[in-house]
């Protein structure tokens, strides 16, 4: 079982082309994990690096070109592999020099793609990265602000296809916290959403727990967990974190596809209290909080 206290850490480094920023530069990846596919440069934090020191080194390596200001993206995790993964995106407003693929690097080449019109083979760390930036969410909420925000997204499992999903996201500015929670009915158009805005920063925290613990005693099971605060961050928001359990998403690929497995599957959470401990499997995890 992997463990939610141990993760490397790597930057995505997001440079836009100039002017008005409707395309992206992406390297096609060689010799390396993901081969073949399109990829914003990127690398491992190394030790005492902070990420923006890092991603000024791997752009530098990588595309020849060296970023000035550059600022925070969410961060977000994925679980490929067996210690867990967080991604940084870096937001590079400024560059100098012409970019190009560096000898002995990963990139067979670099060019910029119009953001409506990106590569279908794209590196999964990078598609996510761009989708979260290019978010209407992200825009309006994040685009001119320094707040911190985490990221819940949640699925209900039963026996039947139709179910629900949900997610919820706390956004913590200098003035106030918000909190949004948004529900969505497969067999329903559209989707709830509800706002709340707080003065008080331990209320919207206790309001935040509230809605998971209801969605965990409901059978929801936590698909993703995002955003740009530190780790440290997450445990004074939820302290029970550190209970966190890992399931596969061959687990979930599972449940959509096969009919008789979900059956099974929901009777058993049914019955459980609390809920079963999932079968551990050599594939990408996802997270599955402890009521």
């Amino acid at each position: 079982m992997t463990s939610n206290q141990s993760f490397f850490c790597g930057v995505q480094c997001v440079v836009y082309q100039q002017p008005g920023k409707a395309s992206v530069l992406l390297g096609r990846r060689f010799q390396t994990s993901g081969h073949g596919l399109w990829a914003l440069p990127g690398g491992h934090v190394e030790f005492n690096e902070s990420p923006i020191i890092t991603a000024r080194r791997e752009l530098l390596e990588e595309t020849g070109l060296f970023g000035v200001t550059a600022r925070l993206g969410p961060t977000f995790f994925t679980y490929t592999t067996e210690t867990p993964y967080a991604h940084v995106p870096v937001v590079f407003e400024d560059v100098r020099g012409k970019a190009h693929a560096m000898r002995d690097e990963h990139f067979s080449e670099v060019r910029f793609f119009p953001l409506d019109k990106l590569p279908r083979r794209l590196f999964e760390p990078s598609r996510r990265t761009l989708a979260t930036l290019g978010s209407p969410l992200h825009t309006a909420l994040l685009g001119q602000s320094h707040a911190s925000f985490l990221k819940i997204d949640m699925a209900v499992v039963d026996a039947e296809p139709s179910g629900e999903s949900c997610t919820i996201l706390l956004f913590r500015d200098v003035k106030r916290t918000t909190l949004v929670a948004t529900r969505v009915r497969r067999q329903r158009s559209g989707h709830d959403v509800k706002q709340a805005h707080f003065s008080d920063f331990d209320a919207a925290v206790r309001r935040l727990d509230g809605l998971v613990r209801r969605r965990l005693e409901d059978h929801y099971l936590v698909t993703d967990v995002s955003g740009d605060l530190t780790v440290d961050g997450v445990h004074e928001i939820l302290p029970n974190a550190g209970k966190m359990r890992m399931i596969s998403d061959v687990l979930i690929r599972r449940l959509v596809e096969d009919d008789q497995f979900r059956h099974a599957f929901a009777d058993q959470l049914d019955r459980a209290d609390p809920p079963p401990q999932p079968v551990s499997v050599p594939a990408r995890q996802l997270v599955l909080f402890d009521v």
